[in-house]
């Protein structure tokens, strides 16, 4: 079986990950509006401007992740997992048009190592579907994602793909069109 895994909220603990930048004096400058967002309180248009603003300060030499420096926010069966199935697994992220900001998060929690490719989606709101679609003509895969945006990209591209809404959280959105799991290891 093939699996593609989004990375925020479904490998890495994104609230965790918000509480560690707001640690880290480089990131000063943004750390109001990071604790806005992390009690979620700051506008979505914000949200968005606050995405561009940090991807092009780190795509311009702000910031560069440490080897490890984000392991700890990695969900605890996440690496069992894909030491099972990371041969057959993809990350598939979606960020701004600066991917040097999500490759060094990705790179310095080590994950890269550990599955088949990771896929970049250009624009926080393009779909993953299309970018799936360049990847593999098989639709016998799952794809693993928290927000149901992205699942109806990939359903729409491979309507017989299994697609699992995660929602980690106990406050997290739990969808009604979409099997919804709590952990990978609930995955087929």
């Amino acid at each position: 079986m093939t699996y593609f895994l989004d990375f925020d909220r479904t490998l890495l603990d994104f609230d965790g990950y918000l509480g560690h930048l707001l640690t880290v004096p480089a990131f000063s400058q943004f750390h109001a509006d990071i604790r806005a967002y992390r009690d979620r309180v700051l506008p979505r248009p914000e949200v968005l401007a606050l995405s561009v603003a940090i991807d092009e300060w780190y795509a311009h030499g702000g910031y560069q992740f440490s080897p490890g420096e984000l392991v700890a926010h990695i969900y605890p069966d996440v690496l069992p997992f894909l030491s099972v199935h990371g041969n057959e697994t993809y990350i598939v992220t979606s960020g701004g048009v600066e991917i040097s900001y999500h490759q060094g998060r990705i790179e310095c929690t080590g994950l890269h190592t550990l599955v088949r490719d990771v896929l970049y989606v250009r624009g926080r709101d393009e779909g993953k579907g299309p970018v799936i679609q360049q990847h593999t003509e098989n639709a016998d895969f799952v794809f693993v994602d928290d927000k149901e945006s992205q699942l109806d990209s990939v359903a729409e591209f491979f309507p017989t793909a299994k697609c699992y809404h995660i929602a980690r959280a106990e406050h997290s959105h739990r969808s009604d069109r979409y099997p919804v799991i709590a952990s990978l290891t609930e995955l087929p």
